[in-house]
């Protein structure tokens, strides 16, 4: 009598095992990319806040020249110039959704009222610096417009604290006229 073997396709152990472990190196994988791809997302996103503070920013400048006492033969762009250059150069706060920015000399509690007058500690984003443009665009008094410098650093913690060279940096240019 004959015997007859039946051949049942089928996976070998080794060939199981194999599989899962290619399955479970390639999820490790993908573990592995979110993090760095949410940071660069964070990144792009910082990025794009602080390039649309421009107009906010410019807006502010103007505020703060036309709000400007001047010296009889002096113009308020002459004074803001001295004011951007000064002891105490210009500097504005603005928060994740670039929708309120304001003066970093205001943006603290009123010592007196204790009503905030700004930007509360954990909503503030953005620290921007503002400076005189370099030769040839620097400014004599007289000329028809101011061109400033913005440098925009965030986060707000790190721009301000102890490794502010941690910190992400986007220049922008504006001018001011009278």
């Amino acid at each position: 009598m004959k015997r007859t073997v039946s051949k049942t396709l089928a996976f070998t152990l080794i060939e199981v095992v194999v599989a899962l472990g290619i399955f479970a190196g390639g999820i490790i994988t993908v573990i592995a990319l979110i993090g760095p791809l949410n940071r660069a997302a964070g990144e792009v996103s910082g990025a794009n806040g602080a390039a649309g503070l421009g107009p906010a920013i410019q807006i502010e400048l103007e505020r703060l020249r036309d709000e400007i006492t001047v010296p009889v033969g002096q113009s308020r762009l002459d004074q803001l110039a001295v004011n951007i250059t000064g002891a105490n150069p210009v500097r504005f706060i603005a928060t994740k959704d670039s929708t309120h920015i304001v003066d970093a000399s205001f943006v603290e509690n009123d010592p007196i009222t204790a009503t905030p007058r700004g930007i509360a500690l954990n909503d503030r984003y953005y620290y921007i610096q503002v400076s005189p443009q370099s030769a040839p665009l620097d400014y004599t008094a007289g000329d028809g417009f101011l061109a400033v410098s913005l440098l925009v650093s965030w986060p707000y913690q790190i721009a301000i604290g102890d490794n502010p060279e941690q910190a992400s940096v986007l220049i922008l240019n504006a001018a001011l006229t009278p």
